[in-house]
């Protein structure tokens, strides 16, 4: 799972990533 700079924690990043509709774990 990648992490964006924009994101506090890896949670937030998982947000980010489901709102584009892709998961990297």
């Amino acid at each position: 799972m990648r992490i964006n700079p924009k994101s506090s924690g890896p949670a937030v990043s998982t947000r980010e990533e489901k709102k584009l509709g892709r998961i990297d774990q």
